[in-house]
């Protein structure tokens, strides 16, 4: 493969001083925690060229016209390696929406191994015998080997060009990693007014795997090309699962959750793949997380809403028998088609629409509930903290406390002139369904806060209040929990209302993105801090150590900068696991900061230098420097460490022995010759 690009020299000669700088930094060596050595060079982080479908042809066999060119627009030639799928879509019968036949496909033989299949299926499949011709400026056309009006075998599949159908391109050899799709109907050529089968989008699934969603050897990175294939009649012949793509998207994100047998899959090679301890990272009833009517990548989104079928709904309710009517409330009267769904399954129907039967009550619930911090009075000994509970659905109205409330608390917070976090540990705050209130008669309530003993900082910078809670669902004390998304309000050193706000480095949305809002990714401590990450952090702030003795040998950290790395980096951790979350399968690489982080605050420089060290231990008392904090929560091995406390990081260390001078961002900060963003590959 040539990329045609004038710029290749210099990166090849700045990517070689790397290597020498490096290689005359010995003292930079010492384990990753990854299987890499921090001080060995490593290669420049490349992405995969850039393909796109210009153009399709029919006459018996398509023709594709495609162009590939690299990240900065520049034409790839040699191409070598290349796959191409096409399928008709077919339109719905018998209630069913319309569905991806391929016209490419295979028989896999189940053969012999610890598995269920004996025998024989069909499985959709690529084709590469066709002729590749490269035009030398980063175009090509491929002629296939298939003739669409003549495939008979191992399906007979007839050519209707009346119908939409879908090409697909996949790059193989050094360009791995890039595919397209191009969808047309070859009756009249056009791509647009057509029938098509959108439900889902990349981009939605990017906002949980981000770019790391790539199957069989990394080759299949878009969702909507993986349909050219995983279309129904598709079989795994080990394990009889189907392999359709709302059933098998479907079973993978249950997981753990299928009530029937674990999802099991024999990939390549024979390659056993349980899906059975995989955990959604939200409820699973969110349907319109991935089929988004409203979004302009699914139009068809709605499909799922008008045409509930038995593969799509059986897929998640897997221990229904829709032949005997097993497991489902109609049992044997329960008529096993696709047209009779709708009878029930409609909204008006018995069982409502869908989004009506899939809907979470508590959560609808969690929108008549909004916390507010009004105001803030500093005494001598005592803090007077002014809140409100309101229904913003219903004009703003306020809540009487206790009323519906299980649980509602705030707390003070500061900052003190010359450090950037709060930096001391707090209790559990004032709850407020048992504490004295005065009520102020037009729906706000008053709250005293007593003092420590410390006393409130001589020079203080910010204030920060919190609020939090959750209520009973109808307001029946022992019913479902009605989650509440947390409040914080800051206050200047006059106690003045603030805009300002302690540094942002993550955000409620972004966390959202992986967890939905009010399942997560907050709802935590009996389900009352629930959707802001500047709650989390008035506790959870570098004071915060290890309060458990239920993982005595892994010592770590409870401030929020630590806790996040090490928990979604358990994968990497190996034996060093992070409070139990051994087990948790991250979607995405630990590396791709840029899931979680702010605009570039992952960059070493973003960590203020006057932030208090984590806390490590409470009696006796031990920290782990700022630096060497955010770099050991993911990266935990002996030699890990061993390098960061050579380059002055300090780890497990007394407050006597605690200096200020870490030099990680020497090599590792922007621009340095191992920075952050090149190690991570981000882009």
């Amino acid at each position: 493969m040539h990329i045609a690009n004038p710029d290749l020299s210099n990166r090849f000669l700045a990517s070689l001083l790397t290597a020498v700088v490096m290689a005359f930094l010995a003292g930079c060596g010492g384990g990753s925690g990854d299987g890499t050595s921090p001080g060995d060079p490593l290669p420049e982080p490349t992405e995969p060229p850039r393909v796109s479908i210009d153009s399709v042809t029919v006459s018996s066999r398509p023709v594709v016209e495609f162009t590939v060119v690299d990240q900065d627009g520049f034409a790839v030639t040699g191409i070598e390696q290349a796959g191409f799928t096409i399928a008709k879509l077919i339109p719905g019968q018998g209630g069913d929406s319309n569905s991806w036949q391929s016209y490419i496909n295979r028989v896999e033989q189940a053969g012999e191994g610890d598995w269920p299949g004996t025998g024989t299926r069909v499985q959709a499949t690529t084709e590469s015998a066709g002729v590749l011709e490269d035009n030398g400026d980063g175009t090509y056309r491929y002629t296939f080997a298939t003739d669409l009006t003549a495939v008979t075998a191992p399906v007979a599949v007839t050519y209707q060009p009346e119908l939409t159908h879908l090409v697909g391109v996949e790059l193989g050899g050094a360009a791995r990693g890039a595919d397209a799709i191009y969808s047309f109907q070859p009756s009249t050529g056009n791509t647009v007014g057509i029938a098509d089968r959108r439900i889902v989008s990349q981009g939605t699934c990017a906002s949980c795997h981000g770019a790391s969603l790539a199957a069989h050897g990394g080759r299949r990175v878009d969702a909507e090309y993986c349909v050219t294939c995983h279309n129904p009649g598709t079989t795994d012949a080990q394990s009889n699962e189907s392999l359709d793509f709302r059933v098998m998207v479907h079973r993978i994100h249950m997981g753990a959750d299928l009530p029937s047998a674990p999802y099991v899959l024999w990939g390549f090679q024979d390659s056993r793949k349980d899906f059975s301890d995989v955990a959604h990272p939200q409820d699973v009833r969110n349907c319109l997380n991935c089929h988004d009517p409203d979004n302009p990548a699914t139009p068809q989104a709605s499909q799922i809403l008008t045409q509930p079928s038995i593969a799509a709904c059986g897929s998640c309710h897997s221990d229904v028998n829709f032949e005997t009517g097993e497991n489902h409330i109609r049992g044997e009267d329960l008529p096993a088609a696709n047209d009779a769904c709708t009878a029930c399954h409609s909204t008006g129907g018995i069982a409502g629409s869908v989004l009506e039967s899939h809907a979470i009550p508590a959560k609808l619930a969690s929108r008549d509930f909004q916390l507010n911090v009004l105001d803030l009075e500093l005494l001598e000994d005592e803090a007077l903290v002014t809140f409100s509970i309101t229904n913003p659905r219903r004009g703003d109205s306020a809540y009487e406390v206790p009323g519906p409330f299980r649980a509602l608390s705030t707390r003070l917070n500061w900052i003190e002139a010359g450090s950037s976090d709060y930096s001391r540990l707090l209790g559990p705050g004032i709850n407020l369904l048992l504490a004295p209130l005065t009520d102020l008669g037009d729906g706000s309530y008053r709250a005293e806060i007593s003092i420590p003993q410390s006393g409130a900082p001589a020079d203080p910078l910010l204030f920060a209040v919190g609020l939090d809670g959750s209520a009973w669902l109808d307001g029946i004390a022992g019913g479902q929990v009605v989650r509440i998304p947390g409040a914080v309000r800051f206050f200047g050193p006059d106690t003045s209302p603030d805009e300002s706000q302690r540094r942002e480095v993550v955000s409620d949305a972004l966390c959202s993105s992986c967890h939905e809002r009010y399942e997560g990714p907050f709802s935590g401590h009996g389900q009352n801090f629930t959707d802001n990450v500047q709650l989390c952090v008035t506790c959870h702030n570098p004071n915060f150590g290890d309060i458990t003795d239920e993982h005595p040998a892994n010592a770590s950290s409870a401030d929020l900068m630590f806790l996040v790395h090490a928990m979604h980096a358990s994968g990497i951790r190996g034996e060093n696991e992070y409070r139990g979350f051994g087990e948790l399968r991250y979607p995405r690489p630990a590396s791709d900061c840029q899931a979680c982080h702010v605009g570039d605050t992952y960059h070493l420089t973003s960590v203020p230098t006057n932030k208090p060290p984590s806390r490590i231990e409470f009696d006796p008392a031990t920290f782990v420097s700022p630096l060497s904090s955010v770099c050991w929560s993911c990266h935990s091995s002996a030699s890990a460490e061993q390098h960061m406390t050579r380059w002055l990081g300090q780890i497990n260390v007394s407050e006597e022995e605690l200096v200020s001078q870490e030099l990680c961002i020497g090599c590792h900060g922007p621009g340095g010759v191992q920075d952050v963003e090149e190690v991570h590959g981000l882009p």
